[in-house]
């Protein structure tokens, strides 16, 4: 399945136009091209690379063996240089069918290994698919880039605020300038800080205010569980009374009007025991979803076989990988060691982070939940959070405070 005639029209395009030249280098590679012009396309290349003259004569001298009627023939059959585009067009078209087709192969072989977990399989050739489709060596022209740059700013403009998702929490939007495509954000603590209910307020806010698609994955909750601390937190109904089934007629209707909001929200939640970064990422690319909270690291799936060490640093990657891929924000709940616990000052630092120190060499934020009345019960900042924001790549850094509601699970941004 080789389009050999298109092969011939860009070879000889190289060897009389550079600016086609500087095309097709940019576009094929050898793999795009047939046997039979794979050896003259790397004559090309190698002459390109070494910044000499590709003509006819010299394609020649690097073919050997390939008398110069052969090379000649190539350069003068090319009607005009104006097709170049087209006939890159073929020629990549030609070899992402085959490469599509040697997946499929490769497909049918991994389907009948009963080893194979199918979720694998399926995050297996959504990747590679994906892959072939954007397979392109081209730089992004400076124009395209700053048109695309211009775009963020005016969308910032309009929103007189941050161009990322928000948090709902003023000063850490202002700080963070919202949520960024791309980003990998952690949230780190030591144990009954609030962490999850933290990441569901922000969680909350983005899917059911503002209506993105929000993927939560708990290992740790049930979905009820979850609901019923948005529940909780929404209404302003202490989480025991719901438990305890001791709600009032006020309280029943305030929380079946809250139920159905929910219910038709843009959140998704999936409670899955151990799952793995790419189970997560076929499903949020499955969905479309803007914003994805994984609820925590040491949840993740990781070979027993291996050193945890080693699993928990691979999932961070992965993490900030999955964010990358598909462009959207990504926070990732993490546990702290119990360092900060033994210092007087027990503020957590990057150094705390428990599992790997990955953390604090790839996420793009990371930040830290601090409450001094966990820590001193006389402390005069009574039930007040420290949201301390000890790195940001393109962010501020420092530290806000919120008011922590215990019965309602709730973070809520201070009077001022």
């Amino acid at each position: 399945m080789f389009a050999i005639d298109a092969e011939r029209g860009v070879l000889g395009s190289c060897m009389i136009d550079r600016i086609a030249l500087d095309e097709v280098m940019g576009k094929l590679t050898i793999d795009d091209f047939s046997t039979a012009n794979k050896d003259v396309f790397r004559a090309i290349r190698r002459l390109y690379e070494k910044n000499e003259t590709v003509d006819a004569v010299t394609v020649s001298e690097r073919l050997q063996g390939n008398p110069i009627e052969f090379t000649t023939e190539l350069a003068t059959s090319v009607p005009t240089t104006q097709n170049a585009p087209h006939y890159i067009k073929i020629v990549r078209e030609f070899s992402q069918r085959r490469k599509l087709h040697e997946l499929g192969l490769q497909l049918q072989s991994k389907a009948f290994d009963i080893e194979t977990d199918v979720v694998d399989i399926v995050d297996y050739a959504e990747r590679e698919s994906l892959g072939i489709n954007l397979h392109d060596n081209s730089i992004t022209p400076m124009p395209e880039i700053v048109d695309k740059t211009l775009d963020y700013i005016e969308r910032c403009h309009q929103r007189k605020g941050p161009g990322g998702i928000k948090t709902g929490y003023w000063d850490l939007d202002y700080l963070l300038k919202g949520l960024q495509p791309g980003s990998l954000t952690i949230i780190a603590a030591r144990p009954s800080m609030g962490k999850t209910a933290f990441a569901l307020n922000i969680a909350s806010y983005a899917a059911i205010d503002h209506q993105h698609k929000t993927f939560f994955a708990s290992a740790e909750q049930t979905q009820e569980q979850i609901v019923t601390r948005l529940i909780s937190a929404r209404c302003r109904i202490d989480n025991n009374k719901i438990k305890l089934g001791q709600l009032s007629d006020i309280d029943w209707e305030t929380v079946t009007k809250e139920a159905a909001v929910i219910a038709n929200s843009c959140l998704v939640i999936d409670d899955k025991t151990a799952p793995k970064v790419s189970g997560i990422r076929s499903k949020a690319r499955k969905e479309k979803v803007e914003l994805i909270v994984v609820d925590h690291l040491t949840e993740l799936w990781r070979e027993r076989k291996k050193d945890d060490r080693i699993e928990h640093e691979m999932n961070v990657r992965d993490c900030k990988r999955l964010a990358k891929d598909l462009n959207i924000p990504v926070i990732l709940l993490q546990q702290l060691n119990r360092a900060c616990e033994a210092r007087r000052d027990k503020r957590p630092m990057l150094s705390d982070l428990k599992e790997t120190g990955a953390s604090e060499e790839v996420a793009d934020i990371v930040m830290f939940l601090y409450r001094d009345d966990y820590y001193n019960p006389e402390s005069k900042k009574k039930n007040i959070t420290e949201v301390i924001v000890a790195k940001g790549r393109d962010t501020g850094i420092g530290t806000i405070e919120l008011l922590w509601m215990p019965q309602y699970t709730k973070f809520s941004n201070l009077e001022r």
